[in-house]
């Protein structure tokens, strides 16, 4: 069926939009992949699900397709641990982990290996009747063991050798960032062990274009985005006369002048003209590797790519822009361009036209978005409260009618009346977030009778926020890497799947390497078309940091926060 795009229903939830023959016809699909949130297909094949006495069909994706196209048998693969559940009918432990193309199930056998946050290299071994992957453990990798695996998936004539890889030179010159992005290569897309140079070329294009439209940036090409070694480009020599859509194809050298042309030939392909010229490509040595450094100045216009598709930078992660934000965008640049070119106040009174007159509508052009504040929609009224949840300092935990003075106690969170089916939100000072069903945490629980299960004790990490939300809300959080520059983003709470107990350890809300939180706060859906660009999906869950504070192009989505945060 023909993707239309990702669309949420009334309760919040994103769901596909599909169209058969039928234009009039919608349909939809909840199980989204992993990597969907980032690129969706054209086309999706589908499974009938079911149909109802009125005849309504429910489809749901044929994952069991998708999976063998994207994965391979023998092949070794890095995922996360996000969870650690029983099976509900025959009792047996598994793990939920995910990489950047789907979720999966792993059972194991004996003691529990792993936790929440961890990451394993396993093998696939196969496929299930219904196509979901049959996994062999292969090593457990710990965060300061990573670099000594290869998690490329090149093909074997391609792929380094886990020998050599940990004789491979490291570019220390920081982490991803608004302004730094890492790639492996222009012909191998990420998690596809086949060479496809249109494609890598377009995402690295989404890139450029997207350091263009913000502040400018580096990309470094040949350099593995989370260990920093030097893989080099050698390897993309072979494939810069492959492609469909080069006319110049068959005419260039396999060396760093036959790259450079191909990657700006692709850029007079896909982009505005304008592009090129504030694009430099230079080339430089590690250890007898080479890569390509592509330094980005920032455009005073947009630059669209594919001449309708517009990207920005969002800390660490591309954003691409639809609709009204599209729109927006435009209207910021154009405020931009006219600061820069004209000098409102140094107007002198013996222009030719009524300075004065000038000054007025020109500052009426530039200024009528910001001085006009957002209105902030009314809070809703919380009602009477029921009863409160206090917890003390060795996680034991009681509910109680009234309020404690007490002085042991940590945090205490009222509950209000007819609240429905909320979340309790752990927040930890590590930056993990852990969330329980209110229903499921308070079940069976008498007033005033002191819990010492289902707490949040655990070891070296109390929570730094305990948050009763509603399913469409949204978590905010407030964190600082270790360049000492401030990031805010915002995840909905549903991606983060309710786990059994609070002492669960949750999942990590910024990256566990070289960032530290600050604070948590929420918000709810009503806010979210004024600032949806600070929203990261599931996908980018753990490893982005999210928008800097600092951030030109997101100022107004920034400062609305901070309104209603204070509110």
């Amino acid at each position: 069926m023909r993707v239309i795009d990702i669309r949420k229903d009334s309760a919040g939830y994103d769901y596909i939009a599909l169209q058969d023959d039928d234009p009039s016809k919608e349909y939809r699909v909840y199980n989204i992949l992993k990597c969907q949130h980032e690129s969706l297909p054209a086309t999706l094949y589908v499974k009938v699900k079911s149909i109802d006495q009125f005849g309504r069909i429910k489809f749901q994706q044929d994952e069991g397709r998708l999976n063998r196209e994207h994965y391979k048998v023998g092949k070794l693969y890095a995922f996360e641990v996000i969870d650690v559940k029983e099976d509900f009918n025959t009792n047996t432990p598994y793990y939920v982990i995910e990489d950047d193309f789907n979720e999966h199930r792993y059972f194991f056998k004996g003691d529990q290996k792993y936790n929440t946050g961890d990451r394993c290299i396993l093998e696939v071994e196969g496929f299930t009747d219904k196509g979901f992957l049959k996994l062999k453990e292969v090593e457990h990798v710990s965060p300061s063991q990573v670099e000594t695996i290869d998690l490329t998936t090149k093909d074997d004539k391609t792929q380094t050798s886990n020998a050599s890889w940990a004789q491979l030179p490291v570019l220390n010159v920081g982490d991803e960032s608004q302004t730094l992005e890492f790639k492996t290569s222009i012909a191998f897309p990420p998690g596809n062990g086949e060479a496809n140079i249109d494609k890598q070329l377009y995402n690295i294009l989404r890139v450029i274009t997207a350091f263009m439209n913000t502040d400018g940036g580096t990309l470094y090409v040949g350099v593995h985005d989370t260990t920093k070694k030097v893989t080099g480009i050698e390897s993309d020599y072979a494939y810069l006369n492959e492609g469909d859509k080069d006319d110049f194809n068959g005419s260039y050298n396999e060396n760093n002048d036959g790259y450079q042309l191909k990657i700006r030939n692709t850029i007079d392909r896909l982009c505005p003209s304008l592009a090129n010229s504030l694009t430099t490509i230079e080339f430089e040595e590690m250890s007898g590797k080479t890569y390509c450094k592509i330094t980005v100045k920032p455009a005073r216009r947009p630059i669209f790519l594919c001449g309708s598709q517009l990207f920005i930078r969002q800390g660490n992660r591309l954003k691409q822009l639809k609709g009204d934000e599209i729109t927006l965008f435009i209207t910021e640049r154009m405020d931009v361009a006219i600061k820069d070119m004209i000098d409102i106040d140094g107007l002198g009174s013996k222009a030719s036209i009524d300075a004065d007159t000038l000054r007025k509508v020109l500052r009426e052009v530039i200024n009528e978005r910001s001085a006009i504040p957002r209105d902030l929609p009314k809070p809703k009224p919380l009602g009477e409260i029921d009863y409160w949840i206090i917890w003390y300092e060795d996680g034991s935990w009681k509910r109680s009618r009234n309020k404690s003075d007490e002085g042991n106690v940590h945090i205490q969170v009222p509950v209000y009346k007819n609240l429905g089916n909320s979340i309790l939100a752990f927040c930890y000072e590590s930056g993990r977030v852990n969330t329980v069903k209110l229903a499921a945490f308070r079940k069976g629980v008498n007033l005033n009778i002191l819990q010492t299960k289902n707490g949040w004790s655990r070891t070296g990490d109390k929570p730094m926020s305990v948050f009763l939300m509603h399913a469409t809300d949204f978590l905010v959080g407030y964190s600082v890497d270790s360049n000492g520059i401030e990031y805010v983003k915002l995840h909905a709470i549903s991606d983060y799947p309710p786990t059994a107990s609070a002492a669960n350890q949750g999942s990590p809300f910024v990256p566990e390497s070289g960032s530290k939180i600050v604070t948590f706060g929420v918000i709810g859906a009503e806010h979210k078309k004024n600032v949806a660009h600070l929203i990261i999906t599931k996908a980018k869950r753990s490893v982005e940091m999210g928008t800097p504070l600092t951030s030109p192009t997101l100022k107004e989505e920034i400062n609305y926060l901070t309104k209603i945060l204070k509110n």
